[in-house]
């Protein structure tokens, strides 16, 4: 009761924030009540802080303040933006008991360095189908952490890396793609993704033991069939079985260490590429953009909440 009454007195006051408060008290107070979210506290009350969250958020992104706001000194949440900053995409998780997690986002559109619509997105409980498109109030929650722009037609395709929360013994990773509409509605689900067997799809989703470390990065790398030829393309490793003989039962698939599997984006779509060369040194990256030195997921290393930085 005690950190309800605190988050009404502390929502009533931030009634009156205004583009006039510095970065850094902004940052104090988002951070406050997300501390909240990530404490061991019961599951009605880390709601109520983030419900607050939430309405802070849809009135602060629609300001120009929002534009040049630092969100990458907040902890609880990821921010991807497109290389022409038409838009972004904020997200995080709220952890539940249960190991269960609700995902929240915004969709913020920005035409001419003016913020032109704040769009929510509305976790759908955790329907993922990878042949399936959703919209922003069906959204298939995850928290984004890269992204990649390619090209299809007329179509411009977003490939993001997205964490999703696992029971305890199990992590996920996904990789989604995000598309517009003519009338700039926004897609998420995309068939851009080659399978093994050859068929396209829409997202594609890993789940393995968070016991072993698990590689997913978009990088620079030997091109298949290449003796001297390198080029761009998401490089992961490759889940194998499980097996108790080996000495010891995972709860779930094996990320090898020494067989990776990629992506390459040619004729409009990802396609699937076995037994990638990464003996050299790859350069990993993220549009190629220069990746963030420190984040809540580092390149190329697992974490089981995205609620603490390291």
């Amino acid at each position: 009761m005690r950190n309800l009454i605190f988050l009404i007195f502390l929502f009533d006051n931030l009634q009156v924030m205004s583009a006039q408060i510095p970065d850094s008290l902004l940052i104090m107070k988002f951070d406050s009540i997300a501390g909240i979210i990530y404490s061991p506290q019961s599951d009605p009350v880390k709601l109520a802080a983030n419900d607050s969250i939430l309405v802070m958020l849809t009135d602060f992104l629609s300001t120009p303040q929002s534009l040049t706001f630092p969100f990458d000194s907040l902890k609880f949440v990821k921010v991807v933006s497109s290389a022409g900053f038409d838009f972004r995409l904020i997200t995080w998780t709220v952890p539940l008991s249960e190991s269960r997690h609700s995902y929240y986002g915004f969709l913020q559109k920005i035409s001419k360095g003016v913020v032109a619509n704040v769009v929510e997105l509305k976790d759908n409980g955790g329907i993922r189908n990878t042949d399936q498109s959703y919209a922003c109030d069906n959204w298939p929650g995850a928290v984004y952490y890269r992204m990649i722009e390619n090209k299809s037609g007329k179509v411009n395709i977003f490939t993001m890396f997205g964490w999703v929360g696992e029971s305890s013994g199990k992590a996920c990773r996904i990789i989604e793609t995000l598309v517009f509409k003519e009338n700039g509605e926004p897609v998420f689900g995309w068939p851009a993704f080659q399978t093994e067997q050859g068929n396209l799809q829409n997202r594609v989703i890993f789940e393995f033991t968070d016991q072993v470390p698990f590689h997913l990065a978009y990088e620079e790398q030997l091109l298949p069939g290449k003796r001297k030829k390198h080029g761009w393309m998401i490089v992961f490793s490759r889940l194998v079985g499980n097996d108790a003989a080996l000495g010891r039962f995972f709860q779930a698939q094996i990320p090898s260490y020494d067989t990776f599997d990629a992506l390459i984006f040619k004729k409009d779509h990802w396609q699937f590429f076995q037994d990638i060369d990464v003996r050299a040194s790859g350069i990993s990256s993220q549009n190629p953009q220069t990746s963030p030195k420190q984040g809540l997921f580092p390149e190329n290393q697992d974490r089981k909440s995205p609620g603490k930085r390291d």
